[in-house]
């Protein structure tokens, strides 16, 4: 199992149990036994995101309750520091959205996120040109792009029925309400919500529909 993979499995399983502790401390190992620059890098980065789903974890009535947003970012800063160093586009577009998210989600600082987007986006973009030319067969795949495909982080999808809840949340619904509508107990409304959240990188109930409008999820008449 690669370490992209085994760091996903660790971190869905934290977020499920509510139990951080193991998940930081074999990526913490993974971290010390790193064999290379772009092992440590891709640590690190697995790191920021645990904490991430942490601080995730912790909402409460769409407030965070329990973040470091220093050492989060510090995390993604240090695995875009030597991805630069590296000159791996692809994870120096995922490092820097990682820090930007901190920016958003836990700073609230909407200015300087924005701006560590608008610099991903050029170097994704030239990652899709890349995999454009290559599917066309007009070059080979470089093994740096090969590398970053590979290893990969890919956003957990909503299951049909955190669909139904975003439905319901568009709705104007609390957890109570949810529950009632979907004959589910009030704490299983919550966990739901809580995964949504977590899912879509969201802290409260309006970011939701937003963020599910704007991707297709779910269409307001």
């Amino acid at each position: 199992m690669t370490l992209d993979a085994a760091a996903e499995a660790l971190t869905e399983a934290a977020f499920r149990t509510g139990d951080f502790s193991v998940a930081e401390r074999l990526l913490g190992d993974a971290l010390s036994a790193a064999p290379d620059a772009a092992s440590e890098a891709a640590a690190l980065h697995h790191l920021g995101w645990l904490m991430h789903w942490r601080a995730i974890d912790s909402i409460v009535d769409g407030q965070v309750r329990e973040s470091d947003p220093d050492a989060e970012e510090a995390l993604f800063q240090r695995a875009l520091d030597i991805r630069r160093t590296l000159r791996d586009q692809a994870g120096i577009a995922a490092s820097l959205f990682g820090v930007g998210l901190v920016r958003q989600v836990l700073r609230h600082d909407w200015h300087s996120a924005i701006d560590l987007f608008r610099s991903a986006l050029p170097l994704a973009e030239d990652l899709v040109n890349v995999i454009r030319e290559v599917h066309t067969g007009n070059r080979p795949i470089p093994p740096g792009v090969a590398a970053a495909l590979a290893v990969r982080k890919v956003q957990p999808s909503l299951t049909p029925r955190e669909i139904e809840v975003v439905h319901l949340i568009a709705e104007g619904l609390r957890n109570k309400e949810i529950a009632v509508a979907l004959g589910i107990s009030e704490e299983t409304a919550k966990v739901h919500v809580k995964n949504i959240l977590a899912k879509l990188n969201v802290s409260d109930r309006s970011a939701v529909v937003a963020v599910a409008v704007r991707r297709g999820i779910i269409h307001i008449r």
